[in-house]
């Protein structure tokens, strides 16, 4: 179980720095854009 839950949250915290980066990309290909 404790495994388990280590590697979900793991992996939601990837998928927050995932998110993340994406928003970067978008702002500066926003700013190169423009």
């Amino acid at each position: 179980m404790d495994n388990s839950v280590n590697i979900s949250i793991k992996t939601s915290k990837n998928i927050d720095i995932l998110r993340f980066l994406m928003v970067l990309n978008k702002k500066q290909s926003f700013i190169f854009f423009n």
